[in-house]
């Protein structure tokens, strides 16, 4: 048997049947597995070089409720390594900083219980371009461009 596309199984060049699509198995706490969650981002407006970004977990496409630990870290490429270059993370009061694994860089958050967590990114110098990663379940999420725009 071979695998003519993921939707397809075939033997030969004769079709055998297609894979049902089946809903995600529920889990006891009443919620679907991690890997049917992902990450929202809603990007602020600058001011005096910050800027708020709310990050909100989601379960196949919904806000989910709950307590989450995630990664986060800033670069100046999407999906890029953390760099540190001008540009600090800080607490935007909403969630908080467990660890700083990379000061002001890199940082383990625990959501709030509504599965949302803001961080403000500061630059202190004009920047081509910033990006917030998230890390959730080992999945790594783009927040795209921050936009910093303001003139130093």
């Amino acid at each position: 048997m071979t695998i003519a596309d993921n939707s397809t199984y075939t033997r030969g060049t004769t079709p055998i049947g297609e894979p049902q699509a089946a809903r995600p198995p529920m889990i006891a706490s009443g919620g679907y597995p991690s890997r049917y969650r992902s990450v929202q981002f809603d990007i602020g407006d600058e001011s005096s070089h910050a800027i708020d970004v709310t990050i909100q977990i989601q379960e196949n496409g919904a806000d989910k409720s709950g307590y989450f630990v995630v990664e986060i870290f800033s670069s100046t490429t999407e999906y890029g390594a953390t760099d540190a270059t001008n540009n600090t993370l800080t607490d935007g009061g909403s969630g908080q900083i467990l660890k700083a694994i990379t000061a002001s860089q890199h940082l383990v958050c625990q959501t709030n219980s509504s599965g949302e967590l803001v961080i403000t990114s500061t630059q202190d110098t004009a920047n081509t371009g910033r990006y917030l990663m998230v890390v959730l379940n080992g999945d790594v999420y783009s927040s795209g461009d921050l936009g910093f725009s303001e003139s130093f």
